[in-house]
C-alpha cells in the first residue's frame, strides 16, 4: 500500500490509463484500454515522469475507485517498490503498488480485482528544511542552490541524494573560504546565494513545497526575490549520464496556475539556465543528454510558483539505451542506478567520475549565474549571459582537481562573504 493510501474496499474491473497517467486526458474513455470508460474501475498505471499524486489525483477525477501503480522493468519484473503521495488524495480511495510483470499481466487480461486497505495514520514526525545565505549580494535577486537531504526508508540513499546534499556542501563551503580571504561588499550589485537541504523529499517535495508555500503565504515580496532555482538531485549514478534539465518538457497542463504569459517566460528563463550547462559539457567536449523536467524533484515546487528552475542528474530507475552506451559508457538495458531507492545505495554505489565531471559543472554554473549583473532583466528579456572571463571580470572558472574544488585568486570573487544559517 502508497503511503498517504485511503482506507477503503473495491471490486471492479481492471482499466489501464494511457501513457503514465500524468494529465487528465489520459483517463478519457478513448485513451484507456479494458474499458470504455475509467469511471467505477480500477484505474492501473504505469509508474514514471510524474508525481504518484499527480496520477492518483488524474484516476480519482475520472472516477476510478481504486489505484494501483505498477514498477518499471528497471528494477526487475518481480520487485515490488514503495512510495508516497505526500498528501491524501481521498480518504476511501485505496491506492496500491506492484510489481511491473504482475501489473504488464493486468494490463493483458484486465481482470476484477478485489481491494481492500486500511490505513493507519502514523504518529507526527518532524524535519527541517537547512537554508544558508551567502550575505553581501544583492536581496531583490537570491539564487537558490538546492538538494534532497533525506533518503526512502528501504536504503541510505548515498547516490540519492547524499551525492547532490555534498556536492551543494562542497561548493558552499568553498566559497566561503575564498571569500573570507577576498572580502564582498563590493559585490552587493550582483546576486545572492541561498543554499539549501530539502527535508522529506521522498515523502512528496515536503520541505520544498513548505518553504515556496510559507513565503507565499507570510512574505510574498521574499518569494518574488528568488530569481531562479538550481536543482542537483543523484549526481553519481553508477551507469551514469550528464543529463541537463531540458526545459522544453514543461507543460502548461502541469503548470495550470500560471498566466500564459508566465508560463512562456517560465519555459524560456529556463531553457537559458539548462543552455548554460549545455555550453560547458560542450566546452569539456563531453557528451551529454537532456534529461526530465517533470516536476518529480525539488525544483518542482519553484516552477509551480512561476520561478525558472534548472538543474543536473546522473540517472535513476530509467534504463540506458544502446546510444546512450555509446556516448557514456556503461551498460545498455540496464538502470542508471540498479540501487536507485535500494538498501544497496551505500558509498559502493557511487560513480567518482560522474561525481566529479557533474560537480564540476555545478560549480561553473553557480560561478557564473552569481556573477550576472541585471540576472532578472536577462532571463526576463532572453539576453546573452555574460561570457566566461568577460566584461565582468569573473577570471578563470571554478574547477575540480581530483575530486576536489580548487580556485584561482579571481574566481568567484563576485559572490559573498561566508555563510549565515537560519
Amino acid at each position: 500500500m502508497m503511503s498517504y493510501s485511503g482506507s477503503g474496499a473495491a471490486t471492479a474491473q481492471v482499466a489501464v490509463a494511457h501513457s503514465g497517467g500524468c494529465y487528465p486526458s489520459d483517463f478519457l474513455s478513448g485513451n484507456i484500454t479494458g474499458a470504455t470508460t475509467m469511471l467505477g474501475h480500477v484505474a492501473l498505471i504505469s509508474r514514471g515522469t510524474c508525481t504518484f499524486r499527480q496520477k492518483v489525483a488524474n484516476a480519482y477525477a475520472a472516477g476510478a475507485v481504486a489505484v494501483v501503480i505498477y514498477n518499471s522493468i528497471s528494477h526487475g519484473g518481480s520487485a515490488v517498490f514503495s512510495g508516497t503521495l505526500g498528501a491524501v488524495v481521498s480518504p476511501t480511495l485505496p491506492v496500491l503498488c506492484t510489481s511491473y510483470m504482475l501489473g504488464k499481466a493486468y494490463a493483458a487480461s484486465a481482470p476484477v480485482l478485489h481491494i481492500v486497505t486500511h490505513a493507519a495514520l502514523q504518529a507526527h514526525t518532524t524535519t527541517s528544511n537547512i537554508i544558508a545565505d551567502a550575505p553581501g549580494g544583492d536581496p531583490s535577486t537570491v539564487i537558490v542552490v538546492g538538494a534532497h537531504l533525506d533518503s526512502v526508508p528501504a536504503g541510505p540513499g548515498i547516490n540519492d541524494n547524499g551525492s547532490g546534499a555534498m556536492m551543494i556542501l562542497e561548493i558552499a563551503s568553498q566559497l566561503t573560504e575564498l571569500m573570507q580571504t577576498t572580502g564582498g561588499k563590493q559585490y552587493s550589485h550582483l546576486p545572492s546565494l541561498r543554499f539549501c537541504w530539502w527535508g522529506a523529499e521522498e515523502e512528496g517535495l515536503l520541505g520544498s513545497q513548505y518553504y515556496v508555500s510559507h513565503l507565499n503565504n507570510t512574505s510574498p515580496t521574499a518569494l518574488h526575490q528568488i530569481v531562479l532555482n538550481l536543482n542537483f538531485d543523484m549526481v553519481a549514478s553508477p551507469n551514469y549520464v550528464r543529463g541537463v534539465y531540458d526545459a522544453q518538457q514543461i507543460e502548461s497542463e502541469l503548470l495550470d496556475g500560471l498566466s500564459p504569459t508566465k508560463f512562456e517566460y517560465l519555459k524560456n528563463a529556463s531553457s537559458m539556465i539548462g543552455g548554460m550547462f549545455i555550453e560547458h559539457f560542450k566546452r569539456e567536449k563531453l557528451p551529454y543528454v537532456n534529461s526530465e523536467f517533470n516536476g518529480r524533484s525539488d525544483y518542482g515546487p519553484f516552477l509551480q510558483f512561476g520561478i525558472p528552475a534548472g538543474g543536473l542528474d546522473s540517472g535513476a530507475e530509467g534504463i540506458k539505451t544502446d546510444k546512450e552506451r555509446h556516448m557514456f559508457g556503461g551498460m545498455a538495458k540496464t538502470a542508471y542506478d540498479p540501487c536507485y531507492h535500494q538498501a544497496c545505495d551505500t558509498v559502493d554505489n557511487v560513480d567518482r567520475p560522474a561525481l566529479q565531471e557533474l560537480s564540476k559543472a555545478a560549480a561553473t554554473i553557480v560561478s557564473r549565474l552569481s556573477a550576472q549583473v541585471s540576472l532578472r532583466q536577462i532571463l526576463a528579456h532572453q539576453r546573452n549571459f555574460a561570457p566566461y572571463g568577460g566584461d565582468i571580470n569573473i577570471g578563470e572558472r571554478r574547477h575540480l582537481d581530483q575530486g576536489h574544488f580548487s580556485a584561482s585568486s579571481r574566481t568567484l570573487k563576485e559572490m559573498k562573504l561566508g555563510l549565515e544559517c537560519k
